[in-house]
């Protein structure tokens, strides 16, 4: 919505003031200009955003349904990879019977357990054995195609920024459905002995089993994947990489079962983005679709010749330093500002930007003055029944309505309007109810002082993560395809 302005001219007539009667006059009139000028600053400077209905609408387009699914084929020569929706159009898991507003809802029931997972890691993790991972499996998780072995088998994996250690299922594997890596046809596979370096720095987690290194890893929802650590040729895009440590699962209960398998772009040392550091400079980005679309996921330094990007602060906490955090000072709706608290290097309170948590997650009080100011300047809307983790959802007319637009400030200026699509949700294929697509923690975590900047609100950014220069790069774009 672009700002109209007014030019006011008032003309008040040439005369002397002999009488009290002609100087009211000339007060009331001036009360006038005062008043009319006010009025216009405040419409001049006001911040919404016009959105249509059609726009929450939870029907799948014709361009969904027509896109061209070679976009999303594994590329031979290229840094970029085709990176999609676990339900996305062109995806091998696709539920055919699913809406994609009914994936992006369901993709919401994880969220709780994530949070919680990444909470308890963030501030109170103490050994390695106390560690409970992020949650992994959730159907609002992105994937990738990688290759394994010499010659290569190809596997999509999960991308998570909340874990370190990749892992695919292995044909020895007792509860492993669909593809799986065998190893016996592979000339570069390799496991690693509990005597190695790598194994031992894993500390008291690994145990041996033929003097193989074995570790299980349990997730936020109480998933297990039990693995052996190894080494294989992995190849990304165009790149090979020889001697990659990952895990090669041999057990996995619970919700995991149907998980592909899952790379971790963490900060450790055992991470995808740490292994390759020498290929790669500790440089990735992403770009994800708001649709059913193919998005982009781009490795190396190439990536921050991107256009329009702007930088903010990427921190590390001590408390957790395999996640990523932002300086997230502040979020503005329309013209309110609330202010986000800082992050507290020896707590693990601040904010994590993460791929895996689907809404963004507000820490208290930041959350209630977001909500409060958003539903103070929706008056005009007859509220709705709460939905899911959402506390402000209205009901939407079948005009074009004006809301008030939500902006993230970081550090070092930057300040990243949302498209409306970004923090507004349906609840209904017809568009009819809509709820601000934000949630705080839960109750019982009410006080943990925990942000979470999930994917939904970084759909069509490219989001560039520059590890050795500690920042984060931030642009708007279309994201579809490489």
């Amino acid at each position: 919505m672009t700002d109209s302005k007014l030019t006011l001219f008032i003309c008040f007539p040439r005369t002397n003031y002999h009488s009290s009667a002609q100087l009211l006059l000339k007060m009331a009139m001036l009360h006038v200009f005062i008043f009319l000028l006010l009025g216009c600053g405040v419409a001049q400077s006001s911040k919404l955003v016009r959105v249509s209905p059609l726009q929450f609408s939870g029907e799948d387009t014709q361009e969904e349904d027509e896109e061209d699914c070679s976009v999303a084929k594994p590329r031979k020569s290229s840094t970029s990879i085709p990176l999609m929706h676990v339900q996305a159009k062109c995806s091998p898991f696709r539920n055919e019977k699913s809406t994609w507003l009914y994936t992006v809802l369901e993709s919401i029931n994880g969220d709780e357990q994530r949070y919680r997972a990444i909470t308890r890691a963030a501030t109170s993790f103490t050994t390695q054995e106390d560690a409970v991972l992020p949650l992994a499996i959730k159907n609002g998780d992105y994937i990738i195609n990688l290759g394994f072995g010499t010659p290569q088998q190809s596997f999509y994996t999960l991308v998570d920024t909340g874990s370190d250690i990749t892992w695919i299922p292995c044909a020895t594997c007792t509860d492993c459905a669909g593809d799986v890596f065998d190893a016996s046809k592979s000339s570069t596979y390799k496991y690693l002995s509990c005597s190695s370096e790598t194994c031992q720095a894993l500390g008291s987690t690994p145990t041996c089993g033929n003097y193989k290194c074995s570790i299980k890893q349990t997730y936020g929802d109480g998933s297990e994947v039990t693995q052996l650590l190894s080494t294989e040729s992995l190849a990304v895009a165009s790149q090979s990489m020889p001697a990659f440590v990952f895990g090669c699962a041999t057990d996995r209960t619970g919700l995991i079962t149907s998980t592909p398998g899952l790379v971790g772009f963490g900060r450790e040392s055992i991470s995808f983005v740490s292994q390759t550091a020498n290929l790669l400079q500790k440089t990735f980005s992403y770009c994800i679709p708001s649709s059913t679309a193919t998005g982009c996921l781009s490795l190396g330094k190439s990536t921050l010749s991107s256009s329009g990007l702007q930088f903010t602060s990427l921190l590390t906490n001590s408390a957790k330093p395999s996640f990523y955090y932002v300086a997230l000072n502040g979020v503005s709706v329309g013209e309110d500002r609330v202010a986000v608290a800082a992050m507290e290097q020896s707590s693990g309170k601040g904010t994590i930007i993460d791929s895996g948590t689907t809404i963004t997650r507000l820490a208290e009080p930041a959350y209630g003055s977001v909500r409060d100011s958003f539903v103070r300047q929706l008056s005009n809307l007859s509220r709705a029944a709460p939905y899911s983790i959402f506390d402000a959802c209205f009901n939407f007319p079948s005009r074009d309505v004006d809301v008030p637009e939500i902006t993230l400030h970081f550090d070092k200026d930057v300040d990243v309007p949302l498209p409306p699509t970004n923090y507004l949700i349906s609840t209904n294929v017809q568009g009819s109810v809509v709820c601000l697509a934000l949630a705080p923690p839960p109750k019982s975590l009410s006080d943990s002082g925990v942000s979470i900047l999930g994917s939904f609100q970084q759909r069509d950014f490219q989001v560039v993560y520059d590890i050795p220069a500690s920042r984060l790069g931030i642009a708007p774009q279309s994201c579809k395809g490489c």
